[in-house]
């Protein structure tokens, strides 16, 4: 049976969802644009979230959830993760500042 995703899945794609419509209402090229940018950002960070939830459901270990950037203090999301003999990396990324922090957890 599939649990449920994490809570803020929905309300990460339920932001979207306005920003999309504040992107169609918009009478502005640049501000349409600036709506279409923020509606991917929420999707993805509702993406890594979601990612987050099922990967720990999987290896059934505590992978930071999303730490706050070290520079500017946003929460930052998982971009790449791997698994080395016993010691398993996940790389994480500010979608501001571009700032990635590397946490490693080692299998004892």
């Amino acid at each position: 049976m599939l649990k449920a995703n994490h809570p803020f899945v929905r309300r990460f794609k339920e932001h979207a969802l306005e920003e999309r419509q504040r992107a169609l209402e918009s009478s502005s090229l640049r501000t349409r644009d600036e709506h279409f940018a923020s509606e991917r950002w929420w999707l993805k960070l509702a993406e890594s979230y979601d990612f987050s939830t099922r990967l720990d459901r999987l290896l059934d270990v505590s992978v930071p959830r999303h730490p706050a950037c070290p520079v500017c203090v946003a929460p930052m999301r998982l971009v790449e993760i791997q698994s080395f003999s016993g010691r398993l990396e996940c790389l994480f990324e500010c979608r501001f500042c571009e700032e990635k922090v590397l946490f490693t957890q080692i299998d004892h």
